[in-house]
């Protein structure tokens, strides 16, 4: 129901975290990101960024199949 691309945004932002436990793991790793199915790919971007912030070196997105037109 969210048409507007800023609404789609505000949808996803701060709701991903990376565990505690899983940190030290992601330090300086190269991280390929995977989706069945895209539609606005901001909850790609979301977790792109979270994880990049978690310290990977690189996340690299890859969606299967888009949903939008």
């Amino acid at each position: 129901t969210m048409q507007n691309s800023a609404h789609q945004e505000a949808n996803v932002k701060g709701a991903f975290a990376i565990r505690t436990d899983a940190m030290e793991f992601l330090q300086n790793q190269v991280i390929l990101l995977i989706d069945d199915v895209v539609d606005s790919r901001w909850t790609m971007t979301e977790i792109g960024r979270v994880l990049r912030r978690g310290g990977c070196a690189a996340v690299i997105p890859v969606a299967l199949a888009s949903s939008s037109s």
